[in-house]
């Protein structure tokens, strides 16, 4: 990849410190500038990739639906047949004329379907660069919940314009997007209503990444036809305010997402309508910028019915100690007296003495930015520490008895951010690292200056970091997107890791016994490496919930790690090989430290705190062998997809 297209994806998905500030701040966005310079709102620069316009043929092998065609059932000028002359079908690269352009849209009408019935429509907004950039994101998750749920499933094509050479696709992307594009998905429906049934009662929007702004849009429109609305990765950054209306809103943006503060905005928004609980579903996860497929079904069954998750309830082995929180626990780092300090997901910080007993910690000062999650935190062999997340930052100087705000740590380097989003920190006698999305920073003087840690993957650009640790031993290793894991003797030159992924996301990486690693992220997946973290090979995982934290005992014998839903693996075997411990409870898990008497605290979501007992988890089934020979240690060699790059606010850059 040349450095120019390098230079552009990095770009894609970035912030400008004015506009963090601002927003970060709840003050309202600032003006929606750009240009229209070279804006072709229907397609991509160079036309289709295969060469023409042609749609896919129907779920049911029925016919061609083509561009032509359309999804009208007729080829032929002739009699309008009414308002169910709309037919089953995959429509691809569909167009529709408004304010003077064409516009274009992707949709899938299951093979159920029957104009007898009215039917639900889900319209979904995703941007991106290259072809067809609606369906760059989730698409067969979304045609799969279409199927089984049975709704018709809208997805419009945002506009566009030039970078480097490059079309790229957000909702924003132009001076007067987010209005334009209003007026365009409400005359789309309502065109779509004149050839298929709709249930004006069952008609949904939601949005990933710059599409959740597109969608907070419509849902600050008094006269919006639709009844929910979904937010996934983002929020809202041009709305200061939405009516409080009866629809339902689902709201799913992970901790590590850099576009959390604007989920939170959104939060906020509804707070002030004096929104009904009822009617607000926030599913938190540990998770980085990410549409994962399990989300499409969840939100679909609470914008439709309202209906939630089954919260469980704890299986054998899983005990609860009472925080005083509902503020998730995200990460913990062991004192040298034996206490444990837990970072909270909104800014929240507690101390747990070796008794078992919890207390808040003050974090004094003035925060960079409020309410940012607090994602990781390190001491240094001289009692300096850093606690950070979401570009805040605060720091201890006293071996974390007491902790301060400090000022945003500063990018070094090429700026993306305005600031350094950093995800992870881990320390050494006296150097502490941190990775960040497209970034990193050291320091060996207490935190009074920063020097530039890459992160360079093996595609020529730098990683997002999610985590990084610190062995015993003095091997570092860092883990983030896409498909990252890095590994440095000195925590300044980190050189990636060769492994087979089955992972965008790798969220964590923990040193085992001297020399062995393992490795989580998403599907379920585990790695380990028995060379230092030269390479690794998988273990498990490939279908099940993601794995955000892991840990091993004194003895690197004993394992545990933890992920959404409850997910828990434990290895009695310094890695080799896992077994299926879950806490029976549908919440998120994203924390583990192992105590003195052999017991595994793990940290989650609503202030939980669980003493996970190994003994009590049993043995024998669901044992997972480890390094099948079919994932044989071997250096990636797939190529970054494109639509991890552009995604995100597009006034950011400005």
């Amino acid at each position: 990849m040349n450095s120019m297209r390098s230079r552009l994806s990095l770009l894609g998905c970035l912030w400008v410190a004015a506009w963090v500030a601002a927003s970060c701040a709840g003050g309202g966005a600032p003006a929606d500038a750009g240009t229209d310079a070279g804006v072709d709102a229907g397609q991509d620069a160079d036309g289709a990739a295969d060469g023409d316009a042609s749609p896919d043929s129907g779920p049911d092998g029925g016919r061609d639906a083509g561009r032509d065609a359309g999804p009208d059932g007729e080829t032929d000028a002739g009699a309008d047949p009414g308002p169910c002359r709309g037919m089953p079908g995959t429509y691809r690269d569909q167009r529709f004329s408004i304010d003077g352009e064409e516009r274009a849209y992707y949709l899938y009408v299951p093979a159920g379907y029957d104009c007898a019935v009215p039917a639900a429509l889900l319209v979904d907004l995703h941007g991106t660069a290259g072809d067809y950039p609606e369906e760059a994101y989730g698409l067969s998750d979304a045609l799969a919940t279409a199927d089984r749920r049975g709704f018709i499933l809208l997805r419009p094509r945002s506009r566009s314009s030039l970078e480097g050479g490059q079309r790229v696709y957000r909702w924003d992307q132009n001076r007067g997007d987010p209005e334009r594009n209003r007026r365009f998905i409400l005359a789309l429906v309502s065109e779509l209503k004149t050839r298929y049934n709709l249930d004006p009662g069952r008609l949904y929007l939601m949005g990933f990444s710059s599409g959740t702004n597109q969608t907070a849009v419509l849902m600050a429109d008094p006269e919006s036809p639709f009844v929910g609305y979904g937010f996934v990765g983002g929020g809202s950054w041009t709305v200061s305010s939405v009516p409080r209306t009866s629809a339902r809103a689902a709201l799913v943006t992970g901790f590590r997402d850099y576009m959390w503060a604007y989920h939170d905005n959104l939060v906020n928004l509804l707070a002030a309508a004096s929104f009904p609980a009822e009617q607000i579903w926030v599913r938190e996860t540990d998770a980085g910028h990410e549409l994962y497929g399990w989300m499409y079904p969840e939100i679909w069954d609470f914008l439709d019915g309202g209906l939630r998750p089954d919260p469980g309830a704890l299986r054998a082995g899983w005990t609860t100690e009472d925080v005083g929180t509902t503020e998730p626990l995200l990460a913990f780092t062991t004192l040298a007296d034996g206490s444990l300090l837990a970072a909270g997901g909104h800014a929240g910080l507690w101390r747990r003495d070796p008794d078992g007993r919890w207390s808040p910690v003050e974090v004094t000062g003035q925060p960079a930015f409020p309410r940012r999650a607090w994602t990781s935190l390190c001491l240094t062999g001289d009692g300096f520490g850093l606690l950070v997340g979401g570009g805040a930052a605060a720091v201890s100087l006293d071996g974390g008895a007491r902790w301060t705000q400090r000022p945003v740590i500063p990018e070094i380097g090429e700026p993306m951010m305005g600031y350094s989003h950093l995800n992870g920190v881990a320390c050494a006698a006296a150097r502490l690292v941190g990775t960040a999305y497209w970034s990193g920073a050291a320091t060996e003087d207490r935190g009074q200056t920063f020097t530039d840690v890459s992160f360079m993957a093996s595609y020529g650009m730098r990683a997002q970091g999610a985590a990084i640790q610190r062995a015993s031993w003095g091997t570092w290793m860092a883990a983030g997107y896409w498909a990252y894991l890095a590994r440095s003797t000195d925590g300044a030159t980190f050189a990636p890791a060769s492994f087979s992924p089955i992972a965008d996301w790798l969220y964590d990486v923990a040193p085992a016994a001297r020399g062995v690693w393992a490795a989580v992220g998403d599907g379920g997946g585990i790695w380990r490496s028995a060379d230092d973290g030269r390479s690794f090979s998988r273990v498990s995982g490939g279908s099940g919930a993601e794995l955000y934290a892991a840990a091993f005992d004194a003895s690197g014998e004993r394992g545990l790690a933890v992920g959404r839903a409850g997910a828990a693996w434990l290895s009695e075997d310094g890695g080799k090989s896992w077994r299926d411990c879950r806490a029976g409870v549908d919440r998120f898990l994203g924390a583990v430290a192992w105590l003195p008497d052999g017991t595994a605290l793990v940290g989650g979501e609503g202030g939980m705190a669980l003493r996970f007992d190994p003994a009590g988890c049993g043995t024998g089934k669901d044992v997972l062998a480890s390094d099948p020979p079919s994932d044989a240690a071997g250096t990636s060699r797939r190529a970054p997809p494109a639509r991890m790059l552009f995604d995100g606010p597009a006034a950011l850059l400005r």
